[in-house]
């Protein structure tokens, strides 16, 4: 385990891990790879070190491609098996159209997590999706990995008369959000990424 998405730990340490796992273990390949975008883009330079194939199905932060594209035989080693970031707020402006069109909605406040592939997503969205949608963002607030508090910015939406709370989380904290939401009774409907509502126990973890 690096560690990396855990609260307080810093990429360098994540990149010692990745070092350690790489001498030590001697594996074959790596699969999944670092969890934080952070750490995968600083991560690169240690694969392409010592030529260890990594198929990376995590980190969702497009600058790895970039890095690619820019030296592909330095980081021939890398290989991404899941969408980024840009295909991710693609879908999700799909999702966000048929609120709009289908059910009225059109005031969106955005929550997210202040890491890479989160601040992307809502950038994103805030930027160039909801604007092309005709959608008013009426709020935006970020939380560091580790925060469990967000009454303060579930009122605000509340006050504010957003019908969408657009979220994008992986912290285990950020269940907390969840119950929150319900006892303060927003009502908004949670449109995004909140990991642990992603589980089978899900719904008996938040009474449904």
């Amino acid at each position: 385990d690096l560690r990396d998405a855990a609260a307080g730990v810093p990429v360098p340490e994540a990149l010692l891990g990745i070092e350690k796992l790489i001498l030590e273990k001697k594996p074959t390949a790596i699969v999944v790879g670092p969890f934080r975008s952070e750490a995968l883009l600083a991560a690169m330079d240690i694969f392409a070190k010592y030529k260890m194939p990594m198929l990376g199905s995590i980190a969702m932060s497009p600058g790895s491609e970039a890095k690619i594209k820019k030296n592909p035989e330095k980081y021939k080693y890398i290989f991404r098996v899941s969408m980024n970031v840009i295909y991710w707020v693609k879908l999700l402006a799909g999702t966000n159209a048929t609120l709009k069109n289908q059910f009225g909605f059109d005031k969106v406040y955005i929550m997210n997590q202040d890491v890479a592939w989160a601040r992307g997503t809502a950038g994103g969205m805030a930027k160039k999706v909801y604007p092309k949608l005709g959608m008013e963002v009426v709020g935006h607030d970020q939380f560091p990995t580790g925060f469990s508090d967000f009454s303060a910015a579930l009122l605000k939406a509340k006050a504010k008369g957003a019908g969408i709370l657009f979220t994008c989380f992986d912290m285990p904290e950020s269940g907390v959000l969840v119950k929150q939401w319900k006892s303060i009774k927003v009502p908004a409907l949670i449109a995004g990424f909140v990991s642990p509502m992603a589980g089978e126990v899900a719904w008996k973890t938040f009474d449904g």
